[in-house]
């Protein structure tokens, strides 16, 4: 799970630094403030955080990150479709707000799940072998 959003967040910062944007034209309002290109860069710094995250047992700082850019992008989008819909434009906006809010809460989620192997004391390098030393 925690790989998978890792991956996606990853896609996410490449698919909007090499379109720019483009790929984004219902954030107009936002990339007048702050250039896609800055918020690429985000998506890919914590998609390879997560990645490199779920090999390891500190977890819960990528996935806040993480939750924390889908609950951004997320009210983006939101703010996007209420803005076209004053103009009247096309709402194609309102699809991306459950899909990030929602990854969002499964982000949240995962930090909640039981993971039994937390649980247990990770070995230490070289303690199998103290272990063998100290029994003869």
């Amino acid at each position: 799970m925690l790989l998978g959003f890792g991956i996606t967040g990853m896609t996410l910062g490449l698919t909007y630094f090499v379109s720019g944007d483009a790929s984004a034209r219902s954030l107009d309002w936002l990339t007048n403030l702050i250039p896609m290109q800055v918020f690429a860069a985000c998506w890919f710094i914590v998609g390879l955080w997560m990645a490199v995250a779920a090999f390891t047992y500190q977890h819960k700082l990528a996935l806040a990150a993480h939750s924390g850019l889908c609950v951004l992008w997320g009210t983006a989008y939101g703010v996007a479709a209420v803005i076209k819909m004053i103009h009247g434009e096309e709402m194609n906006a309102f699809f991306f707000v459950p899909l990030f809010w929602g990854l969002a809460v499964a982000c949240g989620a995962a930090v909640r799940m039981n993971n039994p192997i937390r649980n247990r004391k990770a070995p230490t390098p070289g303690s199998k072998l103290r272990r063998s030393l100290k029994n003869g």
